[in-house]
């Protein structure tokens, strides 16, 4: 549902929008481990700015709401980051266990306890794992706002733009096919960085 919502936003906002998207998810994809504790804090911004959005009533209460849940929980993300870095991961697995399994026809409480125990599951990982799970976020949120910051631009172009709708609304499986090919080669290239990082640190 928020998906669906965010693409209308994005293709009836101005196109330039997709030029800082764009930026910032390039930025992600190709060094988001090196910049980590700025991209778990700008994660929980946004996640409270959509939370306050959809709390908010008109535009200008969703707005005003947006900024307050931006403020407050990326606030509240910054003295614990390396602990925020489990929730994010949690987070995250939630939203995907509960996209995937609302494909599949789960409904009401099954639903909820195969979410439940996405987000366990992907909260434990990330605190066993840290880099390599932020590598992974990054990778993710870089592939989110590069793919936005297409949505945008084919604004521009008509016949592209409703080529893009009919996939994404008619196929269930187009848009995490989309975002997985960004987000597999983002966790490629961090990883390589990182190890090659390690490796000239390492004593000789």
């Amino acid at each position: 549902m928020y998906v669906r919502e965010w693409a209308a936003y994005l293709q009836h906002s101005d196109a330039l929008i997709g030029l800082p998207l764009g930026v910032a998810g390039v930025m992600l994809l190709f060094g988001g481990w090196r910049i980590w504790k700025g991209a778990v804090v700008l994660s929980f911004g946004l996640l409270g700015a959509l939370v306050g959005i959809a709390i908010g009533g008109d535009r200008q209460q969703e707005m005003l709401y947006g900024a307050i849940g931006f403020l407050v929980a990326g606030g509240l993300s910054m003295p614990p980051v390396f602990y925020a870095v489990g929730v994010l991961g949690g987070i995250i697995g939630a939203g995907m266990v509960n996209y995937f399994a609302a494909q599949a026809g789960l409904v009401g409480a099954v639903l909820w306890i195969a979410t439940a125990i996405g987000a366990i599951t992907a909260g434990a990982l990330s605190f066993i794992n840290l880099r390599q799970v932020i590598i992974v976020i990054t990778s993710f949120e870089g592939a989110v706002l590069v793919l936005s910051a297409i949505v945008a631009l084919l604004s521009l172009e008509r016949g592209l733009h409703g080529f893009f709708n009919q996939m994404a609304f008619e196929s269930a499986i187009f848009i995490p096919f989309v975002m997985l090919v960004p987000t597999v080669c983002g966790v490629l290239l961090q990883s390589a960085d990182a190890k090659q990082k390690d490796f000239s640190l390492a004593p000789r």
